[in-house]
């Protein structure tokens, strides 16, 4: 049968029997962490988490927490003291399986040990920024399938303890610093480094993003704009880097890693938005259109997707007009038509520019598809904001945007104006 749940008699009796329990459980913990046989280390690890799986449901928060202190985070030495072991055969052969078993765990006995959750994540933490990718990616997982399995258990203020710690995620696994990039090894180590890194926070990315839209009403309006503030941080921040021109990173990186990374963090920028901004004209889009029957994260979400969509708008068509100044000035046209950045460019600031409007591109996209999927009453309250900037679009260099837009007036804003019957326009 299913274990004790807390608060019932077998709850007593796992606590009572603390004295049997804990030789065993730090025993099995001290082989699957230290024994340099994987075979040994990999049954160890079967009997250990079979234990508590079967066991776990009848200790107490208290007994959990000596578990977790006493023999389960010593196994992960290798994780917490990542400053000094970047690479290890443990890392790459015991620490996912031993991870992914301890979230399974702590998920199916989480009426026990949701009090450490921070612990838990914390522990998931350092296997995000960890140095090693593999360790790194097997963190981000195991805090999806830990919020997956367990979100709908959360209580606001396990969200908020939740933030915390993604903030530290997101800020101790960020674009390489200037020494991480003119650190010790080959010009391909470091690169290999940046594209790790880049990865992970790509994958953090859709989890913010996907976690928001799977528990929106749990987490709450304050949390929920707390983790939009990731998203948006990071936009800030990865375009600030971004302002480092290939010639800074060329002796770190090489020619063609330097050009790279700069691509990878306009990349990064624009993700973060499009997470963000598909979030939102969810939320939005499938809100009451009364505000006084709409949820709290809708209402706390309106104004600020607004402001989003204006400011990505309004810096894409500023792009668009000032490439095409320099473009008269130097006598040579063509725009990049949404397929890839044009070749070739050589004025600098004429491919800083237009780098920038091409990673621009997708997120134009989704505020134009955003608008698109709104009922035709949110959409005419939005139009005041952003009526200028699409009429802009109309003439920008690129094809899919002119497209979109064209649709935009003759579905949405040709009936707004009154132009054209609503009938014919609604899908």
């Amino acid at each position: 049968g299913a274990p004790p749940r807390p608060g019932g008699g077998g709850q007593e009796d796992g606590d009572g029997n603390m004295r049997l329990w804990f030789p065993v459980l730090t025993g099995l913990g001290r082989l699957v962490g230290n024994d340099p046989r994987v075979e040994l280390r990999s049954r160890a690890m079967e009997e250990l988490f079979g234990v508590l799986r079967a066991h776990g449901g009848s200790f107490s928060e208290e007994m959990w927490l000596l578990v977790y202190q006493g023999v389960l985070y010593p196994i992960f030495d290798d994780v917490i003291h990542m400053g000094e072991v970047s690479d290890t055969e443990w890392l790459r052969t015991t620490c996912g399986p031993a991870m992914q078993a301890l979230t399974s765990v702590f998920c199916l006995h989480f009426a026990a040990t949701n009090g450490l959750l921070d612990l838990h994540l914390s522990l998931l933490s350092k296997c995000v920024v960890h140095t090693n990718e593999t360790v790194a990616e097997t963190g981000v997982s195991n805090v999806r399938r830990l919020l997956s399995e367990s979100g709908a258990g959360l209580k606001r203020d396990h969200w908020g303890v939740v933030c915390d710690v993604m903030r530290e995620m997101f800020d101790r696994s960020g674009p390489l610093s200037d020494e991480e990039l003119s650190g010790e090894g080959s010009v391909e180590g470091r690169l290999a480094r940046v594209v790790a890194r880049h990865r992970v926070r790509m994958m953090l990315f859709q989890l913010v993003q996907d976690m928001c839209w799977d528990h929106a009403e749990r987490i709450g309006s304050q949390n929920i704009l707390r983790f939009l503030n990731l998203l948006g941080s990071t936009q800030h921040s990865t375009m600030a880097r971004s302002f480092a021109s290939v010639d800074d990173n060329k002796e770190a990186l090489g020619q063609l890693g330097a050009t790279q990374y700069l691509q990878m963090v306009y990349a990064e920028s624009a993700e973060a938005s499009r997470s963000e901004l598909r979030f939102m004209f969810s939320v939005y889009s499938n809100s009451e259109d009364d505000a006084d029957k709409a949820s709290d994260v809708a209402v706390a979400l309106e104004t600020r997707l607004m402001d989003r969509a204006e400011e990505v708008l309004n810096k894409y068509t500023g792009l668009d007009r000032e490439l095409k100044s320099l473009s008269r000035n130097a006598s040579s046209g063509g725009g990049a038509g949404g397929h890839a950045p044009p070749a070739g460019v050589d004025d600098p600031m004429e491919a800083y520019t237009e780098q920038i409007r091409f990673v621009l591109c997708p997120t134009v996209v989704v505020i134009i598809e955003g608008l698109m999927g709104l009922n035709q009453s949110k959409f005419e309250k939005a139009l005041g904001n952003v009526f200028p900037l699409l009429c802009a679009l109309i003439e920008c260099s690129d094809q899919r945007v002119r497209m979109l837009v064209t649709t935009l007036f003759l579905h949405k804003i040709g009936p707004a104006l009154g132009i054209a019957p609503k009938e014919q326009n609604q899908e």
